[in-house]
């Protein structure tokens, strides 16, 4: 029996390397905290930058302790970013996709993703 799990967030590191190059969108930024990196966003989400959100063969060094075959892979809640501009939405919204697809192409036995869409400018999300 294959076992999928359709609920598994990242933080591709095409957006990682925004954040630590400071262009990430929304201002999001990392602190370091007793020598682990933070994710930090304007609003007040803060939480730890783990190597499994990011890094495909940690994530899939995860799934295999965990025996899943297939992971679905989708932006962490707070990366949705619908509070952005339409422009920056759809910018946004692009940075996360393809970021998405290039750890779906490192791995495509294993993972399938699942889009973010910019929300606030509809006729670019359909």
């Amino acid at each position: 029996m294959t076992i999928i799990d359709i609920h598994a967030h990242v933080i591709p590191s095409a957006l990682v390397k925004a954040i630590r190059d400071g262009v990430a969108p929304d201002g999001i930024r990392l602190e370091e905290r007793s020598g682990t990196p933070w994710i930090v966003h304007r609003q007040g989400y803060q939480y730890p930058l783990l190597d499994e959100f990011h890094d495909v063969e940690t994530r899939i060094a995860a799934m295999d302790s965990s025996g899943v075959d297939i992971t679905v892979l989708s932006i962490a809640p707070p990366m949705f970013l619908y509070w952005l501009s339409a422009e920056d939405g759809v910018e946004a919204a692009t940075v996360v996709n393809d970021a998405i697809a290039e750890m779906v192409q490192a791995r495509p036995a294993r993972f399938a993703g699942l889009a973010s869409l910019p929300m606030q400018q509809p006729d670019a999300a359909v």
